[in-house]
Formats: structure tokens, C-alpha cells, sequence
């Protein structure tokens, strides 16, 4: 038997194991474990510990695997906290490594644009075929992960949106797949975001898709904000940029239940 931790960061769902050397079995048996969970699971996180360096693995609902995610290290954050007292650490991933922290209820991690650039002409004549209109700019940027952020007039028809976000995953531009966001102004200093993730599918919010999303913004509006608010499907995240490239993402962090299972 394998004890596991149910974590929710924001709406974005996690199975949490610890110190475990079954790897492998987990990611064989991911889409089964992540079904069963109620409500389902976005992903799988796999925390080890080894000399006061902590490893985080995550492995998406249908077993592939994603190199970094920050909603599931804002939890990994928020477990540590629980179970060692600790407010601050850096989280090892195979991106590399990030600087996490705790403050209160709320988990916080720091992550950094590498690139940020146009998408390939393939990718614009295909997005201008496609369902979407309104967009006023569409970007890609890479923070661990590789994101395409579309910034709308307005919020996107859901079925249209999903329906996008599955079609990319299957194009020869995207061989390994992409999380794709739509973003668009709703209040005075906060937007709406939704995100199809890359393994997963439509999510209740994805950290580094939010990251993403202020970078496109922070370029765009081409101000100097040092903070940014997003209501995701999940509830709501910030992000602080105190210095150029580097974001600051924070949000809640929920721990749904605890438990046991077979793999």
C-alpha cells in the first residue's frame, strides 16, 4: 500500500506521494490513479527528500511527463511547511531548480521566463483558420514548460476553446504537445485565464501557464506592473514581478484528503 496526500492548488489537483522508489509503477499506472480519485487528479507529484534536497517529479493524468509545474510545487511547498515547519526551500525538478516559500495560507514560487517569442507562421495560419477571433496578440513562452497564450477581447466559447486546445496537441509543429491559454481583461487590474494542459486537458488553473500570461501581458501593455491578479476556472492567483524575468506566483493550497491505495 501507498499512502498518498489529495492537494488542490487553486483548483489544480494533485496525488502527492513521498519517498517512495516506485516510480515507475506510478507513471504505468497514472491515468488509472488519477480516475479514481474524486474529484479526478490533474497529475501525480512524487516528492523525495535526500540530504535537505528535495526532488519533485510530476507525472500529467495521462502518464507522460512534464518537466516542472507550478501549481504542484506551490503544493509540494505547502506539504513541506506542514510536515517539517520549513517557509522556505528550493524544489529540484527537471527543469531545474526553484525557490519556494511559504507565507500564511498561501504557497509561493518563483519561476523564470527563458524565452519568449512570435509563434511560427504555421502556428498563426493555423490559429487564423481556426475558431478563435479577437485576439489581439499571441504569443509562446517557455517557463519550464512550453506555453501558447492567446490575449482576447473576451472570454473565448468554452466548446471552442477545448476544442482548440486538443487539436494542437496533435499538430507537427507541436510534436511533444502544448499548454494553451486564453487570457482576457475582466476588471481593473485582473483577467480571466483558462488553460488546456498539455496531458491533461482543460484544468481548474496552471501555474506556469499564469506566469506566462503575465510575461505576454507585462510585454504587451508594455508597463512596468509589478503585480498582476487572474481568476482561473479554480479560483484565483497572482503574480509579482519584482525584477525583470523572474515572477512570483501565488495562490491557495487546499489539502483534499489523505489516504492509501494499490498501484
Amino acid at each position: 500500500m501507498v499512502n498518498y496526500f489529495y492537494y488542490s492548488g487553486t483548483g489544480n489537483r494533485f496525488i502527492l506521494i513521498e519517498q517512495t522508489n516506485q516510480f515507475d509503477e506510478l507513471h504505468s499506472h497514472a491515468q488509472r490513479l488519477c480516475e479514481n480519485m474524486t474529484p479526478a487528479a490533474d497529475g501525480i507529484l512524487v516528492l523525495n527528500q535526500t540530504q535537505q534536497q528535495y526532488q519533485l517529479d510530476i507525472i500529467n493524468a495521462d502518464g507522460s511527463i512534464a518537466d516542472m509545474c507550478g501549481n504542484g510545487l506551490r503544493c509540494a511547498m505547502a506539504h513541506i511547511h506542514k510536515t517539517t515547519g520549513d517557509t522556505q526551500v528550493v524544489v529540484h525538478t527537471r527543469s531545474g531548480p526553484i525557490q519556494c516559500r511559504q507565507s500564511q495560507e498561501r504557497a509561493e514560487i518563483q519561476l523564470i521566463v527563458s524565452h519568449q517569442y512570435q509563434p511560427d507562421e504555421a502556428v498563426s495560419r493555423y490559429l487564423a483558420r481556426s475558431e478563435l477571433s479577437l485576439c489581439k496578440t499571441i504569443s509562446e513562452v517557455r517557463i519550464g514548460n512550453r506555453h501558447l497564450i492567446a490575449l482576447l477581447e473576451k472570454e473565448p466559447n468554452n466548446d471552442i476553446w477545448v476544442r482548440l486546445g486538443g487539436s494542437l496537441q496533435h499538430q507537427s509543429f507541436y510534436p511533444d504537445g502544448i499548454n494553451v491559454t486564453a487570457l482576457w481583461p475582466e476588471a481593473e487590474e485582473q483577467y480571466g485565464i483558462k488553460t488546456y494542459e498539455r496531458g491533461v486537458g482543460p484544468t481548474g488553473a496552471c501555474g506556469s501557464a499564469t506566469c506566462s500570461a503575465a510575461a505576454v501581458l507585462k510585454q504587451h501593455n508594455k508597463n512596468k506592473n509589478a503585480q498582476y491578479n487572474f481568476r482561473a476556472p479554480g479560483g484565483l492567483l497572482a503574480v509579482r514581478c519584482d525584477t525583470p524575468g523572474q515572477y512570483w506566483l501565488s495562490g491557495d493550497v487546499k489539502l483534499i484528503e489523505t489516504g492509501e491505495f494499490e498501484i
